[in-house]
């Protein structure tokens, strides 16, 4: 048997040949200059705005030139965790199971203390956003609607805290809501069981609605409550998941996640006038407030709970970018003055933003911006 075979003529071969290597090197270079263009830089921290960072990351990451953006990957691991992993990430988590990474930036609702400031004088805190935090509950056979709101006080919000009042049907309760059928059941309290900025935002405004919730439980991050019969969950999530599948469970949360989880949540009784958590609410504390940031001592740090204004909600707070302003130390994987600059590069642009986007996913998710 013989076959026939139709050879090409040499030079077509030749010139397809230099064309697919050509392709070929075209492809490579494309790559790597998509990979140079582009960084990833490590975030994390605070639950609090955790969904806000993580829209906004990912809103960045669009935009043109490519060299102009960056893939940031946002950590939800709370407050305390994310201050411990940009002072070092060579240190354990908390709970010391997972390791720390080092971060390019972290977010943080608790403040540094003095001895953060004093083992690393180079860390700064920037106000970012300002949020509501809510009272989250679960009654069974409650439904929402005009007039059918909880309706709490401040001070009744501490005294339920602190385990001076216990039972759904206590009068002080009773006598605010007049048209709700509240039963005869215990409260089940839900608290962080982690290190949290959103704790410390809710214990500061509660210890200045009432002195004996300053006294009995403080206005600290950490995790004590006083109380005995209080379920601890990690996390935000954590927090919120208990409520939702818990009857006559009460706890607290960012109003964003409380309004995608659909967690009612209580309004608030100042005087005769009653106020819902909202951004419009929390631009008002702003209002009254957040003009005193950073006139204490040189950092950039307010309080902004307990507005009195009638029309702002009062447990609220700054939620803060935590970075290193002095170079990171060469050793540390990852870092590289790329990725400094790159930081800079996404806050200015979060700070500054002409297109409006940063603000329209900050209102989206219950925020005020400065």
């Amino acid at each position: 048997w013989s076959v026939a075979v139709r050879s090409r003529p040499p030079g077509r071969v030749a010139s397809r040949s230099r064309a697919l290597e050509a392709m070929h090197l075209l492809c490579h270079a494309l790559l790597a200059a998509g990979a140079a263009a582009k960084l990833n830089l490590r975030a994390g921290g605070a639950s609090f705005p955790a969904a806000m960072y993580q829209d906004v990351s990912f809103a960045y990451s669009f935009r043109k030139p490519a060299s102009a953006s960056a893939d940031i990957s946002y950590h939800s691991v709370g407050s305390s965790a994310g201050k411990r992993w940009i002072k070092d990430g060579t240190q354990r988590c908390e709970d010391d199971v997972r390791p720390c990474v080092t971060l390019d930036w972290a977010a943080s609702d608790s403040l540094l203390t003095e001895s953060d400031y004093a083992a690393q004088p180079d860390l700064q805190m920037f106000p970012t956003l300002a949020g509501a935090v809510v009272p989250i509950f679960n009654l069974p056979n409650h439904t929402e609607g005009e007039g059918q709101d909880l309706l709490l006080t401040p001070t009744l919000v501490s005294k339920i805290f602190r385990g001076a009042v216990t039972r759904w049907d206590h009068p002080e309760i009773v006598s605010i809501n007049p048209l709700l059928a509240l039963p005869a059941e215990r409260i089940l309290l839900c608290v962080r069981a982690d290190g949290s900025g959103l704790t410390e935002i809710f214990k500061k405004a509660l210890s200045a609605f009432e002195q004996e919730f300053k006294e009995q439980v403080g206005a600290d991050s950490g995790k004590r409550w006083g109380l005995a019969n209080v379920t601890r969950r990690r996390l935000n999530s954590g927090v919120a998941t208990y409520v939702a599948h818990t009857p006559y469970s009460l706890g607290y949360s960012v109003l964003a996640e409380a309004e995608s989880a659909g967690l009612p949540f209580a309004a608030l009784l100042k005087g005769d006038h009653r106020v819902r958590a909202s951004p419009t609410s929390v631009a008002y504390a702003l209002a009254e407030l957040g003009l005193e940031i950073g006139n204490e001592r040189e950092v950039l740090t307010a309080d902004v709970h307990n507005a009195l204004g009638l029309m702002a909600w009062p447990i609220c707070g700054y939620t803060y970018l935590v970075m290193r302003t002095d170079p990171l130390p060469a050793e540390v994987p990852g870092s590289s003055l790329e990725t400094r600059r790159a930081v800079v590069n996404f806050w200015r642009w979060f700070y500054t933003d002409p297109q409006g986007v940063v603000a329209r996913l900050a209102a989206k998710n219950g925020f005020a911006p400065l």
